[in-house]
């Protein structure tokens, strides 16, 4: 308990650090629609949110609690990814073993703090990874109780995975696939029973049903159920179904995770991997040997999302985690057996000490740097370094009670600034895309604009933040700028990088342009 504690601190202590890490656009989505939630009003109805609902509401419960700062936020989400470890510990122990629960609460400390502290620490992913924890780990131990309500369990955290982001539909997959793995490999004098397959199937899908209904039920409640079903069900399909999924583009994916991301914690992504396919060959005394088929879903998911996006390969920590857990434990086991005999001990000694040097380096070297190149490296992140400045910048012009509207995707400055949205549609990627209900979204826009007068109005100037098609994206421009020149006058400029400034400078290269209205 107390090797589980020092790294529990550690990991708090190290985030702690990066307390003030800027927003970037999917936190940004969340957070201000938290606010909105506080304010009354209701996710997708309210505020476009292409993603499922979790993380609105536990933002909403952070802000509810803590206040609208960023120090909260990032303390809130640290503290949630404690909760993920402790769980993690929790289940391994009870599975593997105490080395192995301990080996992998490290892997899973590291990873996600060499790998996701500074762009996207509260990504809809590492809020997943709880609930991947609690179906799995239900899911693993419930043969050796005979207990179905632990399989009913694991529906429930799958059901719950999903509602953090849709690509959580993986757990059930993953769920359903493993039974049958189960069966594939069970021995011949011990074999599934039929009725065995249907009980621990049902019950997943009975699980992940009951929070599907729940939430259905919840929308419908509040009456935005058709809202919901657009942007969760509708939209989102369109959304990444739009995006390329050629051989090109999957090498380019996996080229970015070999670039930014497996180079911090390669060894642990080695042994892993090793570890998750352990127990396909100790089929008899583990109940683990369909891990691999997580491991293996995660890592799809995380293409099919279609973008070279890191935060989209978060969710194979959890799985990576394990596998650490299980390959760890083992050659821990093997240095601590005197009868394992000198060479064999040394060598398993070696290479559990090289598994960990890498990535607790990198660890330790992020945390030694000196608090302005902490500062640097929350900088330079365009355009969400310069969001806080022009927040405030608007905060001071609109009155509480008034709203702003803002051309782009940088909901994150709706939160800084506490000012809610003129239109719900706080993304304009849906609007610039070969999607059948661009369209339509680029007329309600627009008619947001038109009705609505707020006395500004932010263009972001970035195509990154416009859209992902280029020419539609200046099509859609071609649209609304004769409004935007009609109902309002272009006031200044906010350059791209203005350090501790506040005020608005000439800068034509500027990516915000701010428009006053023109009465």
């Amino acid at each position: 308990m107390a090797l589980l504690l020092l790294i529990l601190t550690a990991y708090f202590v190290a985030r702690y650090q990066f307390r003030e890490t800027v927003l970037i656009r999917d936190e940004g989505n969340f957070t201000h629609a938290a606010q909105r939630v506080l304010d009354g009003g209701i996710p997708y109805r309210d505020v476009y949110v292409l993603k499922t609902p979790f993380v609105i509401y536990f933002m909403a419960a952070v802000e509810y609690a803590a206040g609208s700062s960023l120090a909260a936020i990032r303390v809130a989400t640290s503290v949630y990814g404690l909760a993920t470890t402790c769980l993690l510990y929790l289940f391994m122990r009870r599975s593997f073993g105490r080395a192995a629960g301990l080996f992998a609460a490290l892997a899973f400390a590291l990873m996600t703090l060499n790998e996701s502290t500074i762009v996207h620490s509260a990504s809809a992913e590492f809020f997943m990874l709880f609930w991947v924890a609690a179906a799995v780990g239900s899911w693993i131990y419930a043969p050796r109780r005979d207990n179905p309500w632990l399989l009913l369990l694991a529906g429930i955290a799958a059901g719950m995975a999903y509602q953090c982001k849709q690509s959580g539909s993986m757990v059930l997959i993953f769920l359903l696939a493993e039974i049958a793995w189960r069966k594939l490999l069970s021995p011949p004098d011990q074999p599934m029973r039929p009725a065995q397959i249907v009980e621990q199937a049902t019950l997943a899908m009975i699980g992940f049903g009951l929070v599907t209904v729940a939430t259905l039920l919840f929308f419908a409640w509040q009456g935005a159920l058709s809202q919901y079903v657009e942007c969760t069900w509708t939209s989102i399909g369109s959304y990444v179904g739009g995006r390329s999924l050629d051989v090109a583009s999957i090498v380019s994916r996996f080229q970015l995770i070999l670039r930014d991301s497996i180079k911090q914690d390669i060894s642990l992504w080695v042994l892993g991997v090793i570890g998750a396919l352990i127990p396909i060959f100790r089929r008899r005394e583990s109940s683990a040997h369909g891990l691999w088929l997580l491991l293996a879903g995660s890592a799809g998911m995380a293409i099919i999302a279609g973008q070279s996006y890191r935060q989209y390969f978060d969710l194979l920590f959890l799985p990576l985690a394990v596998g650490c857990g299980i390959a760890a434990g083992r050659l821990w086991r093997a240095v601590i057996n005197p009868r394992a005999g000198i060479p064999r001990r040394v060598i398993c000694a070696v290479l559990l000490v090289l598994a960990w040097v890498g990535p607790v380096h990198q660890a330790i070297r992020l945390l030694s740097l000196p608090d302005d190149q902490k500062v640097a490296l929350m900088r330079g992140l365009r355009p969400f370094d310069t969001s806080q400045q022009v927040a405030a910048y608007l905060a001071d012009k609109i009155a509480p009670d008034e709203c702003l509207f803002i051309l782009g995707s940088e909901p994150q400055i709706y939160f800084y600034a506490e000012r809610r949205n003129c239109s719900r549609l706080v993304l304009t990627y849906p609007l610039t895309g070969p999607y059948d209900y661009a369209a339509t979204l680029q007329q309600e826009f627009i008619n947001d604009l038109v009705e609505n007068r707020p006395p500004y109005v932010l263009l972001v100037n970035m195509e990154a933040s416009l859209g992902e098609f280029p020419v539609l994206t200046r099509q859609f421009l071609a649209r609304i700028k004769p409004v935007l020149n009609e109902l309002y006058e272009f006031e200044s400029v906010f350059p791209p990088t203005s350090g501790d400034s506040a005020q608005p400078s000439g800068n034509s290269a500027a990516v915000f342009h701010i428009w006053r209205r023109n009465y």
